[in-house]
């Protein structure tokens, strides 16, 4: 089982002239109760590209996603994913 906590999310309205934004999610991974692996991961985005926070929140989430799909190949206790 992989129980996932979304820590902190910093999307403030405004796109690029309100700063960056950022997620951070930690995730444990459990089997049969025991924990085999564990993460924080995190994701910032910065740039003039972003059309609006949550353009960027989604960017954001879909790193993460990716970061937690190549963790869990390979899972391994207090990994740092991303930005972390």
């Amino acid at each position: 089982m992989l129980e996932l906590t979304i820590t902190d999310v910093h999307t403030a309205g405004g796109g690029a002239f309100s700063g960056p934004k950022w997620i951070t999610v930690v995730g444990v991974l459990r089997e049969n109760g025991r924990e085999i692996g564990n993460f924080t991961a995190k994701r910032i985005t910065i740039g003039f590209f972003q059309f609006s926070a949550c353009s960027a929140a989604a960017r954001c989430a879909n790193a993460i996603g990716m970061d937690i799909a190549a963790w869990l190949e390979n899972p391994q206790p207090n990994s740092r994913l991303g930005s972390a």
